[in-house]
Parts: structure tokens; sequence; C-alpha cells
């Protein structure tokens, strides 16, 4: 599922990216990204997300960005429990990365399509050519 809503959403890929780029300066859940390519002590953090970045465009290797994400989101998931609607959508203007991995982890993106009042239409590449 997370597979195909990076390969079909360029905004939600962007925000996986930018997480990415959390996990990396933060560490928690680099781990995983190691399974995508492994960082040499050589290697500043934006030459490795360079290169965690080339590596993804293989979309198998997506799934260790998620399991990053996953991990990364227990250093921060407390924050967010109990939070009303007003509340996440301050968190949304202060740390939408932040806010949108709890939205994904929680299965709920439709709220924080909500939030920030987008909505967002998914279609099979052979009907949007068919119809253009």
């Amino acid at each position: 599922m997370f597979i195909n809503l990076i390969q079909l959403s360029p905004v939600d890929r962007r925000y996986a990216l930018d997480a990415m780029g959390y996990i990396v300066e933060e560490g928690t859940g680099g781990r995983h990204l190691n399974e995508v390519h492994k960082k040499n002590f050589q290697m500043t953090t934006s030459e490795y997300i360079n290169v965690l970045k080339k590596s993804l465009e293989d979309s198998s290797q997506w799934v260790w960005v998620y399991k990053a994400i996953s991990e990364w989101y227990g250093t921060f998931e407390k924050e967010y429990q109990d939070l009303n609607i007003n509340q996440l959508k301050s968190r949304w203007k202060t740390t939408p990365i932040h806010t949108w991995v709890h939205f994904l982890l929680n299965g709920e993106l439709h709220r924080l399509r909500e939030l920030d009042q987008s909505e967002m239409i998914l279609i099979e590449k052979e009907t949007w050519e068919r119809m253009n």
C-alpha cells in the first residue's frame, strides 16, 4: 500500500523523502535505510540522502523507507496522541512531515487532506491516457 501511494502521489513521495532526511539526521530508523544503501563515513548527510534517493528508483527498496519511518515515528508518537483537530492543524503548520507520518501510520491520510484542504484523485495511467 505504501509503495503504491509513493508511486501514485508525488506529494506523498516528497513527504517520504523529507522524512528520510530527518531519519538520516536524527538516526532513529537509519538502520533500515542502510538496507537501501550503506552509508560510509566519508559521505556527508546530503550526499547520503542523494544516494538513497537514487537507489529508490528501484521501487522495491521503498519497503525499507516505510520501516524506517515507522521506527522514527516511535520517537514522537506520544506527542500526537489525543490531539483534537485544531491541535492537529497547528502541528501541520509547524511540523508538516511529522504530522504526515502520524496520519500515514494511523491510516488517516484522508484527515490530512481535510486539514490542508487538498483533494487527491487517483486514476490508473491507462485510463488517464485514454481520457486525454
